[in-house]
């Protein structure tokens, strides 16, 4: 899947322009008294702005620190503590200066989309997965053992013909949930499959 289409990064470059501050303005950048007017919300923007006509936003010479970081993932629904921001802030800029410019800022969001869409595929591959309806949020050893049968070979050599014991799903478990545990939990699942990834 292509996230990063025109369209997008025209959508983008209007999020962009609506909050960050110029670059000439440094007092402002990062946790500074000025937010720039970014605590407002997308929706509550003046129509007649010019930042709001996505062909015509400029985004040259405009910087997004803390604050106003902070300002544009609450608009857009990524909840987030100052800490968190903060660490975002640092993650995305490669240059360490403080602030995220245009391109930084366009990576960082299609990280997060790239994120979401991946939360909500494992999702349905669990669900798939969780044959037995019972809607507990966990995948038990039959249905663990039943999805590996069923994606593994047969008659193919000697290894891919043993059959699964119980002590190998018990260890299939362990592995992924960790001692204790009876079953592999969606958030236990998601950190796996995205550790292979």
């Amino acid at each position: 899947m292509d996230l990063l289409t025109p369209h997008l990064i025209s959508q983008l470059r209007t999020v962009y322009s609506l909050f960050a501050t110029p670059i000439s303005d440094l007092s402002n950048v990062g946790g500074g008294s000025g937010d720039n007017g970014a605590s407002a919300s997308l929706s509550n923007r003046p129509n007649g702005d010019e930042k709001n006509d996505s062909s015509r936003a400029k985004v040259d010479g405009l910087v997004l620190g803390l604050s106003q970081l902070s300002s544009v993932m609450q608009a857009l629904g990524l909840e987030a503590t100052e800490t968190e921001v903060y660490e975002t802030l640092s993650h995305c800029d490669t240059l360490g200066r403080g602030y995220l410019d245009f391109p930084e800022f366009v990576l960082l969001m299609c990280s997060e989309m790239r994120d979401t869409v991946l939360d909500a595929d494992l999702a349905e591959a669990f669900a798939a997965i969780d044959r037995d309806g019972d809607k507990n949020g966990t995948l038990q050893a039959p249905e663990i053992e039943a999805e590996i049968l069923a994606v593994k070979p047969q008659g193919t050599g000697a290894v891919r013909d043993v059959p699964l014991t119980r002590a190998d799903i018990d260890g299939i478990i362990f592995e992924i949930a960790g001692p204790n545990a009876s079953g592999v939990s969606l958030p236990d699942f998601s950190k796996m499959m995205k550790a292979s990834l």
